[in-house]
């Protein structure tokens, strides 16, 4: 059914990126490297990640592929029921042999590797976050970041 009344995600904070990874310093490692304004939750389950996306609104959410005792793939099916506007991201470990492959096959948007280097964290920031979309309630910081770019 076409359901068309007010979206049911209305109300939800919305928040920039949801990392799910069995280890709190994944998220901490990714989260120093992200721009100040961009907002980082992380869950290290696949309980509190359906729970987190039933009370906010994401738009990626990063799923690490090795959770124990979490099928990724289907846990990420079960998300996309809750987060239909999200992009999901397959968070792989160095070693994998064919990380954009395995992404795009399991139905991810994106990969990602880890540990996290700059580039790869630029290209996800690009592809995700555009200069647009950046313009937030942080005029300020905004101004000064686009003063400081425009040196470089």
């Amino acid at each position: 059914s076409s359901f068309s009344g007010p979206s049911p995600a209305a109300g939800k904070p919305f928040v920039d990126v949801l990392m799910i990874d069995d280890m709190e310093n994944v998220a901490k490692k990714f989260r120093s490297m992200m721009p100040k304004h961009i907002k980082v939750n992380n869950v290290l389950d696949g309980q509190s990640a359906l729970q987190a996306c039933k009370e906010r609104i994401y738009r990626t959410i990063v799923v690490d592929m090795e959770i124990p005792d979490v099928n990724s793939v289907a846990l990420t099916q079960q998300l996309r029921v809750l987060q239909p506007t999200a992009a999901f991201i397959a968070l792989h470990m160095k070693n994998a042999e064919n990380p954009g492959k395995d992404a795009q096959e399991a139905g991810f948007d994106g990969w990602l590797i880890k540990p996290f280097d700059d580039g790869q964290v630029n290209d996800f920031l690009s592809q995700y976050y555009d200069a647009q979309d950046l313009v937030t309630l942080e005029d300020n910081v905004m101004a000064l970041r686009r003063t400081i770019d425009s040196f470089g």
